[in-house]
């Protein structure tokens, strides 16, 4: 889990993962890990809703 976003983020660019891992292991702040990984896949959920919203069929509209 740990190693796809180290090998595709490396140690230039940052990826949520590696700063999920970084806020859990190494700065040891575990509140603001957690709330990472909740807003993670909330923000996931809200863009896919707006997604759907955005590309289901018009009526009304010739």
């Amino acid at each position: 889990m740990f190693a796809i976003p180290e090998l595709l983020g490396g140690t230039r660019d940052i990826l949520i993962g590696n700063l999920i891992k970084e806020q859990f292991l190494e700065n040891r702040d575990w509140p603001l890990g957690s709330t990472l990984s909740l807003l993670l896949p909330c923000t996931l959920l809200a863009l896919a809703g707006l997604s759907v919203w955005a590309a289901r069929p018009r009526r009304g509209r010739a």
